[in-house]
């Protein structure tokens, strides 16, 4: 189990790659200097400790001296730098799916940020933000990130997708038309927050590599990697395990728990000692799997409420507006903008 904040090691292979490309040298004597295990950067899933990214990002800034690096670094960025989310990311329906998946999955890039996505009439804005307030700020780091985002809608459209504003808390290291020309959009600099504001109507159109059920294969892949990341490990397979189970019908406590080879009592107590309940565990995992499917727009309400395991399309609605106010098909007109 990582418990500390972690990065995944493909990120490093990133960093040796863009160094090597576009300035010239070689990173891994460096890195071996700062003390990590250059094999785990082959090996799928292997992490790093987020501290020792500091001593990374200074020595990048030290040899190249240009500290817009991370404008060329998210460059080099592939789907499969970030695992399970990475094919999930190409195999989404839309972009604004895709987006949706980060939200999700972020842990599997870094645990040390998290990512928010706020829909509006018209627009979506994605913000990065630390789990830990006083954790250190690398301008670098957060260029790197957004570019990878965008590098990753590229790899998804087959084609160049720019955001219509960027907003940095950093500055513009007195090269703005670099950041500009990298994100092809307008670029505010020392803004409150780092964010991304997209047009919806470009994150609403439909992609070329969608298939459902490869997302969803890879979507259960990723809940599972990230269980191995996550301290509230019995919380997590419980969902892992009900996501399975909901359209059987069958996603009861007592089966739960003979999947997981304990008495429901047993379960129950580590549940409790984790602050979750399997009521809650279950009311969640169903409204964050109806809301997916919804914004998906590929799946009836029929299909929905039985992937969600309720016996009907009725008590599946009664539901849904118990937990946002809508019924489905209201929220599928009036309500996804707030949510």
């Amino acid at each position: 189990m990582l418990f500390e904040a972690s990065t995944i090691a493909s990120v490093v292979m990133v960093l040796v790659e863009a160094m090597q490309k576009n300035y010239n040298f070689d990173l891994r004597p460096t890195l071996e200097d700062l003390g990590l295990d250059l094999k785990k950067m082959s090996i799928a899933g292997a992490r790093y400790p987020d501290a020792a990214f500091d001593g990374v990002w200074s020595a990048i800034l030290s040899k190249t001296g240009d500290e817009c690096v991370g404008l060329a670094i998210g460059q080099h960025v592939r789907p499969t730098t970030f695992h399970a989310l990475g094919y999930a990311w190409l195999a989404s329906s839309t972009l604004d799916g895709a987006l949706r998946r980060l939200v999700r999955f972020d842990g599997i890039i870094s645990t040390a940020d998290h990512i928010e996505k706020h829909d509006h009439d018209g627009y979506t804005v994605l913000t990065v933000k630390p789990r830990n307030p006083e954790a250190g700020y690398v301008p670098q780091a957060v260029d790197a990130y957004f570019t990878a985002i965008l590098k990753l809608c590229q790899w998804a459209t087959n084609s160049h997708i720019a955001p219509m504003e960027v907003h940095l808390i950093h500055s513009d290291h007195g090269r703005p038309g670099d950041y500009v020309a990298a994100f092809n959009s307008p670029v505010q600099f020392g803004a409150d927050e780092d964010q991304l504001i997209f047009d919806r109507n470009v994150l609403e159109a439909p992609l070329p590599g969608e298939n459902i059920v490869l997302a969803s294969v890879n979507d259960q892949v990723a809940e599972h990697y990230l269980e191995t990341l996550d301290p509230k490990v019995v919380a997590s397979k419980v969902r892992e395990l009900l996501i399975k189970l909901l359209p059987s019908g069958h996603a009861t406590l007592e089966n739960l728990a003979t999947r997981m080879t304990r008495s429901t009592s047993t379960l129950q107590r580590q549940l409790t000692a984790e602050g979750a309940s399997f009521a809650e565990i279950r009311e969640d995992t169903r409204k964050t799997l109806a809301i997916d499917y919804l914004r998906e727009g590929e799946l009836s309400l029929s299909e929905i409420a039985f992937l969600i395991g309720f016996s009907d399309q009725s008590n599946f609605s009664r539901a849904f507006r118990r937990w946002t106010g809508y019924s489905p098909k209201e929220w599928r007109i009036h309500g996804q903008a707030s949510h």
